[in-house]
């Protein structure tokens, strides 16, 4: 494990060959990382897995709801349960269903995942999560201030951010699901809940084996909108959080097109090759087919 990169205010750490920020995976990384391999899963886990700054938090909120059958928030934000940052034994002692959430990559999942549990795999497009991703990092003081959105982009594509390369991550997810075609997977698209967000729910319920009034699924998707979950997460517990005040900036747009604003032509034709040249194909929203 060593500290890299001169770009960040706090430097990421590296093991395994991926970047974490500091607080994550704890002091010894690579002893964490088997330690979450070796755990125990149950027939009804369920992984929320994602790259960081997909609609992550949204999307754990609306698990919970579902799971508890109303619209009732969380008392604790999503880091309470992020595998690798609370303490394992909060997992070993959780009740059933548990809801993990992570960034991890797959080959980081406990192995028992192929045997036993559930997964919920969320996307965004890359365009969409680098910008978000960069007035996340600078607005929490992680990135220097100095460093422009051209050079950020770069640093992007080289994966050269917190948890690594977001094309890394898409690719090997979509190989699980062909890899593994008998792990319960449900993918969530980012563009499809903002576009449909009562469908794609329903279809999430379903996934989960739930059967729950349509009345309790609008009441779900209604508190679980941008604006109510944001203010919803100022009030919430932040233990384990890695980063100090998250709450006054977790949620920044919450859109699909904000990336227009900040990209050029030429610099979303770049990227967009990036993409075809890592393997990583592209449907209407610019992310992996989910075949």
């Amino acid at each position: 494990m060593e500290d890299i990169l001169s770009e960040y205010v706090t430097p990421l750490r590296m093991a395994c060959g991926v970047l974490y920020p500091h607080k994550v995976l704890g002091e010894d990384m690579t002893k964490t990382l088997c330690a979450i391999q070796a755990l125990d899963t149950r027939p009804d886990d369920i992984f929320l897995c994602s790259f960081l700054k997909s609609g992550t938090h949204w999307l754990y909120e609306i698990l919970n709801m579902l799971v508890q059958g109303q619209a009732k928030y969380t008392r604790h934000w999503k880091n309470s349960n992020e595998i690798e940052v609370a303490p394992l034994d909060v997992f070993t002692k959780m009740m059933s269903p548990r809801i993990f959430q992570t960034h991890l990559r797959f080959e980081f999942l406990p192995q028992q995942l192929r045997m036993k549990g559930r997964i919920v795999y969320v996307e965004r497009d890359p365009k969409s999560v680098c910008v978000s991703l960069l007035n996340f990092l600078k607005f929490h003081n992680l990135l220097r201030q100095d460093i422009d959105w051209s050079l950020f982009l770069n640093m992007f594509v080289d994966g050269k951010v917190p948890f690594g390369s977001w094309f890394h991550y898409v690719r090997e997810w979509r190989k699980v699901t062909k890899d593994y075609p008998n792990i319960p997977l449900h993918v969530v698209f980012f563009e499809d809940m903002k576009e449909d967000p009562l469908l794609e729910t329903r279809k999430l319920s379903a996934f989960l084996g739930l059967d729950l009034s349509e009345t309790v699924l609008k009441d779900i998707v209604d508190a679980c909108s941008f604006e109510n979950l944001k203010e919803a997460h100022k009030k919430k517990d932040s233990t384990y959080a890695w980063i100090e005040n998250a709450a006054s900036h977790y949620f920044w747009k919450g859109t699909t097109d904000e990336w227009k604003n900040w990209f050029t032509v030429a610099q979303s034709e770049y990227l967009d090759k990036v993409c075809e040249e890592r393997g990583v194909t592209r449907n209407k929203h610019g992310t992996i087919t989910k075949s």
